[in-house]
């Protein structure tokens, strides 16, 4: 075999690689990785998602928003999908935040479609990539199950995350029957500098709620 043949060989098996997503340098993957972010829309901080916001996003007609599928299923985590495997989830892109140093920060919608589109679970995943399009890390920070579980974000201009997260519970006590009996969850996470979601601490609250379009607020705290 001559030094051409084998050149040609060697160019080749180097497409090949490139297309198979083998090379995460390659410059189709970061070409790919462009086109991918384009399909969010830039968010500035800082950005709150309450109960109010979270059902918009649920209501919106979905041709608002890019449906992922195909070719940028590769920027998604494995374990998203993993959540309920039963069940199939739609993919949407939504907000692109600000960049922190070299890393890119997106916010995803997961439709799991379980029943009928008013009872499916949402959930909304904060996503960190590098500068070539590597997924850093991956955090779930807003839920909407009707009647099931709920959960809110506040993301600060500096990357300090509030999530309170609701679990809802049987309430069979007539004298707060008007109230949600609920766990309430509250988790603070920090951005670092790379892209690493870190927990900084979670407390947890029992008790009878009230619900407004922001969220719920305790009336009685259970000991």
């Amino acid at each position: 075999m001559n030094m051409t043949n084998l050149n040609l060989i060697i160019l080749l098996l180097f497409k090949v690689s490139c297309i198979g997503g083998l090379q995460p340098n390659c410059n189709d993957d970061k070409e790919l990785f462009a086109n991918y972010l384009d399909t969010y829309k830039a968010q500035s901080l800082p950005f709150n998602l309450d109960r109010k916001g979270i059902a918009n996003l649920r209501r919106t007609d979905i041709k608002h928003y890019f449906k992922l599928n195909g070719a940028y299923n590769k920027f998604l985590p494995n374990e998203i999908g993993k959540i309920d495997s039963l069940n199939s989830s739609n993919f949407s892109s939504l907000f692109l935040l600000p960049k922190l140093n070299d890393i890119t920060i997106v916010l995803l919608m997961q439709d799991i479609l379980i029943e009928s589109p008013q009872y499916n679970p949402t959930r909304i995943h904060m996503i960190s990539y590098n500068k070539d399009g590597g997924i850093v890390d991956f955090q779930e920070i807003a839920v909407f199950h009707p009647d099931v579980s709920e959960a809110f974000v506040r993301i600060t201009d500096n990357y300090e995350i509030e999530k309170r997260s609701y679990q809802f519970k049987l309430n069979t006590n007539k004298e707060f029957s008007s109230l949600f009996y609920m766990i309430e969850s509250i988790f603070k996470y920090k951005v670092s500098a790379f892209g690493i979601v870190e927990e900084v601490s979670k407390s947890k609250i029992e008790g009878y709620f009230e619900g407004n379009e922001e969220g719920y607020k305790l009336i009685k705290k259970l000991n």
